[in-house]
Order: structure tokens, then C-alpha cells, then sequence
């Protein structure tokens, strides 16, 4: 009823709200007394109750309390999800709550308790207590960025979670589940259907650091033994009969003989540590990894140039020193240049040297002579003295053509 001093209610407001708590009463008193009358549920058709908790417990409001507040009719308030409204009266709950106007439609006034319940409290608290509807809760909780599961509907499925009710209806679920026709059709549900990225994250920290035990590690050996099918090819080991062939006999042969391809008999060859004709290349040009891993295995394959390697690369041919010290013509090319010497292979009239590596003598013969008689001199290119010429300062001699001015160096002559 409304305080005195404020608006009344009508006696046709107040009839109704009489028989809500009436009719509200009985049903606490059926639903307390469930054990008793569970018999005469079905007969009566309220045979939907039998799970329910009692009303204490379901329509319990765990952050009150809970008051109606004291305004006249035609104040001014403010709507947390309407904004400005004007009260127009008190509805007809279990908590009387102010009624407004917003415009030509009538609202509840989302401001006060009735705010802090929609937050905290469970939707069936709130709809019982104020005579809300649970679509109306609904809707402002999605207006006030309120969870479905905020602390009051937490708190209530923890209570049904403990109902008799609950733990029978849930092995009965866990029973028919694990029927090989609902596996059958969880699996074809499933099947193809990439999982989550936050569900995979989510698995492997769970998993992280977690030691498997023997009965794990051999259902899981068993189950990629059955996922990962062996080849054909990979039963087919090499037998020491094999082995004899592709050592004694050419490649052709051998694959004639043992009935393989001529590359496998080449990869089997470089894993025995024979040579092959192709010098370990494959059709590409590129050097095979059974092949590079033999090399690495090598006495060569870290040994460094001497002093008396050296001395043979300065004073002997490439092919004597490639014989002398056991190396490729590649590698004894390679070592000159590294050391400045000419290259000696036919067709390169002027000696290679590594850019940068330039002597003394070399240079004074830069400063000294015109870019045309360094070249004759020292046996380099016209781009490589030139670029000497700028780096020592040296002007490049060259006559400007009107397009830019001749940038005149310090030091040296031309």
C-alpha cells in the first residue's frame, strides 16, 4: 500500500494485488509440500513441477533488501536505459515499484533497487518480487551490459545442480550419451570440424606439464598406429643381398636386379658412402641431403687452407695444386681469389682479386699513372680503378661535358 501522504491506489489495484499474493501463497504451499502430493501431480497436470526447488530457495534475494522509494506522482526521475521519466503511479509486485511515462508509453523506472537486482539478483528473484516479466529482465540486462549468468542465476543453478531431480535426470543424460548410436552421431557431428583457436589454446595449457601415465601413452600409441597407415614402400628394407648388388654391379644394373628405381639405388649408394657419376647432385642441380650429410661426415669437410697450401697457390699451377693438396679446382679458384692472385683459368685475361683488397704498391700506382695505364698495369678493370681513384681521392681525369661541373679531388695526378 502507499505511504500516506502520497498517491492511493485504486480498489481494483488493490483487489488484484490481494489475489497475486494469494494465488502466490498456494502454490508455496504445493511446491513445499511436493513428497506429499507427487502422486496427484500428474492428475492435476502440474507434473513440470516435480524438479522444482522450493520457493524460498528460487525466489531468494541474496543482495537486498530491497524498499520501495517514497516519490509523488508527476516527479521527475532518471532512467538508467529511458533517461527523463515521469511517475505515474506503483505497479501491483510483491516490492511496489514506481511506474513512468516516457512519451506516450509507460515504462518501469530502471533506477534504485530495481537497478541493483537486474544486476545481481537471478531473473526468476526478479520477476517474482517486482511482477516483472522475464522477457522485460531480459532486455534490460542486455541494455545495462549485464552476463546471463551474473551472481544471483549462478547462485540458483548451484542450488537445482543439487537436487535429487538434477543428479538423476543427469545420469540418465550420461547413460543414453555413451549408446554406440548417439557416439555414431556425436562423431559424424564432428568429424571435419576444425576445433576453436581458443579451444585449442585452452586444451594445451591444460594439458602443459601434465605427466602421462602408461595406460595414456598406450592408447595414444595405438590410436596413431591406427590413424598413420605404413606405406608400401616403407616395409621394403634393403637386404645385405641388395647391398652386394648396388656395390658390385652399375646403377642400371643394379636396378634391374633388385627391381628399384635408378634413384633409389643412387640414394642407397650415397648412404653406403659410394660415389656416384652424378656427383651427388639431383636433377635440379642441387646437392642431395644424403649426399651433403656424407660430406659433413668427411675428414675434408673442416679442414682449413695452410701456410704451405699457400705457398703452393702462389707459386704452382691450379691443377698441381688441386693434386697436391687433395682439393677441387672449384676450391684451389676460390683460395686464389680469396689471396689476390689471379685466377689462371683460360679465358680471363686479367687477373680477379676480391674488391677491397688492394696493396700499397697498388695504390701508388693509382695516384701515379692515368686510370687507362693502371689498368695495362695492375690488371684490373676500368670500373675497378676508377672506383679506387674516388676512394683515394684521386681525380677520375675525366673532361666535363657541360651538364655538371668537373668535381675536382684533392691530391694526385692524372
Amino acid at each position: 500500500m502507499s505511504p500516506s501522504g502520497y498517491f492511493r491506489e485504486s480498489r481494483a489495484t488493490v483487489a488484484r494485488r490481494l489475489r497475486c499474493l494469494a494465488q502466490a501463497d498456494r502454490w508455496c504451499y504445493i511446491q513445499n509440500r511436493l513428497g506429499e502430493v507427487e502422486s496427484l501431480l500428474p492428475a492435476i497436470g502440474l507434473i513440470t513441477l516435480v524438479g522444482m526447488l522450493p520457493a524460498p530457495v528460487r525466489f531468494k534475494l541474496h543482495f537486498g533488501p530491497y524498499r520501495t522509494p517514497r516519490l509523488k506522482r508527476g516527479a521527475i526521475v532518471e532512467d538508467e536505459i529511458h533517461g527523463t521519466v515521469t511517475i505515474i503511479g506503483l505497479s501491483d509486485g510483491r516490492i511496489p515499484w514506481p511506474i513512468g511515462r516516457k512519451g506516450v508509453h509507460r515504462v518501469y523506472v530502471v533506477f534504485g533497487a530495481l537497478a541493483r537486482a537486474v544486476r545481481r539478483e537471478s531473473a526468476q528473484a526478479v520477476c517474482h518480487w517486482f511482477g516483472v516479466s522475464r522477457p522485460w529482465v531480459v532486455k534490460c540486462r542486455r541494455a545495462l551490459d549485464v552476463p546471463i549468468n551474473n551472481e544471483g542465476t549462478r547462485l540458483l543453478r548451484v542450488c537445482y545442480a543439487d537436487t535429487p531431480t538434477f543428479r538423476r535426470i543427469t545420469r540418465e543424460a550420461k547413460r543414453r550419451s555413451l549408446r554406440p548410436e548417439a557416439r555414431a552421431k556425436n562423431a559424424a557431428a564432428h568429424r571435419g570440424v576444425k576445433r576453436p583457436a581458443g579451444v585449442v589454446r585452452k586444451m594445451a595449457e591444460a594439458l602443459r606439464g601434465r605427466a602421462r601415465t602408461a595406460a595414456h601413452r598406450r592408447n595414444l600409441s595405438e590410436s596413431l598406429r591406427r590413424s598413420f597407415a605404413r606405406s608400401p614402400w616403407m616395409d621394403n628394407a634393403w637386404t645385405e643381398s641388395e647391398d652386394e648388388f648396388v656395390k658390385s654391379l652399375p646403377v642400371k644394373d643394379a636396378a634391374a636386379r633388385t627391381g628399384r628405381t635408378v634413384k633409389a639405388i643412387y640414394h642407397r649408394r650415397n648412404l653406403l658412402g659410394l660415389s656416384n657419376k652424378t656427383r651427388g647432385r639431383t636433377r635440379q642441380g642441387k646437392m642431395s641431403l644424403s649426399h651433403k650429410n656424407q660430406w659433413l661426415r668427411s675428414p675434408f669437410a673442416h679442414r682449413r687452407w695452410t701456410a704451405r697450401d699457400d705457398e703452393w697457390l702462389r707459386t704452382l699451377r691450379p691443377a698441381e695444386v688441386a693434386e697436391k693438396t687433395g682439393r677441387t679446382l672449384n676450391a684451389v679458384w676460390a683460395r686464389r681469389r680469396n689471396l689476390g692472385l689471379p685466377d689462371g683459368r683460360a679465358g680471363r685475361i686479367m687477373p680477379m682479386s676480391v674488391p677491397g683488397r688492394w696493396t700499397p704498391e697498388e695504390d701508388a700506382a693509382v695516384r701515379q699513372l692515368t686510370p687507362l695505364q693502371a689498368v695495362e698495369r695492375l690488371g684490373r678493370t676500368l670500373r675497378a680503378v676508377s672506383a679506387r681513384r674516388r676512394r683515394l681521392g684521386v681525380p677520375d681525369g675525366r673532361v666535363n661535358n657541360g651538364r655538371r661541373p668537373a668535381k675536382m679531388l684533392r691530391g694526385g695526378q692524372n
